[in-house]
């Protein structure tokens, strides 16, 4: 008599356990979409498998070569002040997406949007032999879709749009930085700074895309350049010798 109690126990448990593993399985892979999801607005979907393989790889602060791109829209104050705000916020998602799917398509991270400007990363988290290739191709690539757009918005009797890109390659420090409850991944070191300085030169050689030497002895055999005169920037001791990229 005492058998059958024991036995209804036992698959009691059993079930109890196989609904419980159920549970935590739907929660894990509910958690793991979540971040799948919050991580796909940084990074394509490639680096977003391997972070979720291995997250740890994002809180790993370490010092590595990075091939940084900004991007900044010409004259955009002037632009804005003539939108209302629905217009404005409009024409920032459309180009923003536009601009970041490149991004994601050549392997690049999404490091920060800033007012108008965009500023990618490419070796982030992780290091591979096209970064600066696939760094140049996204320029192009979004120069060429800039091009579209703007026959678009010609077609519908709006202001074409004129960005400034500017490549730069150099060892930065990558890893989470901030606080508890407000960390972000990004880069810092002196080849962030100059690769926004360089994108901030193409107004004054009205170009659309430059990149500098470092840059150029990478992919010297894969593009077109014209060389300009170096020049001297903020935070630099001796003059930049840039280059601007042959559309």
């Amino acid at each position: 008599m005492l058998a059958r109690p024991i036995a209804y126990s036992s698959l009691a448990l059993a079930i109890g356990f196989s609904i419980y593993r159920t549970i935590f399985m739907v929660k894990r892979i509910g958690t793991i979409e979540a971040e799948k999801k919050s991580l796909s607005k940084y990074f394509s979907p490639e680096i977003v498998e391997e972070i979720t393989k291995n997250p740890e790889v994002l809180n790993q602060g370490k010092r590595q070569e990075v091939t940084i791109l900004f991007q900044d829209i010409r004259n955009f104050t002037k632009m804005s002040e003539k939108m209302n705000p629905d217009e404005l916020a409009d024409f920032l998602n459309e180009f923003r997406a536009r601009m970041t799917n490149v991004v994601f398509a050549n392997g690049g991270t999404l490091d920060k949007y800033i007012g108008d400007a965009i500023m990618a990363t490419f070796g982030t988290p992780n290091v591979t032999p096209n970064d600066t290739v696939n760094a140049i191709n996204t320029g192009l690539q979004m120069l060429s879709s800039l091009k579209e757009w703007n026959l678009i918005r010609k077609n519908q009797g709006k202001e074409e749009i004129r960005i400034g890109i500017g490549l730069h390659c150099g060892e930065v420090f990558t890893g989470s930085i901030g606080f508890s409850g407000r960390m972000e991944y990004t880069v810092i070191g002196d080849a962030v700074n100059t690769a926004s300085r360089i994108e901030s030169l193409c107004k004054q050689f009205q170009a659309e895309f430059l990149i500098s030497d470092e840059v150029y002895q990478k992919v010297k055999q894969t593009i077109q350049v014209e060389k300009l005169l170096p020049v001297e920037v903020k935070g630099k001791e001796k003059p930049l010798q840039i280059y601007k990229v042959t559309i």
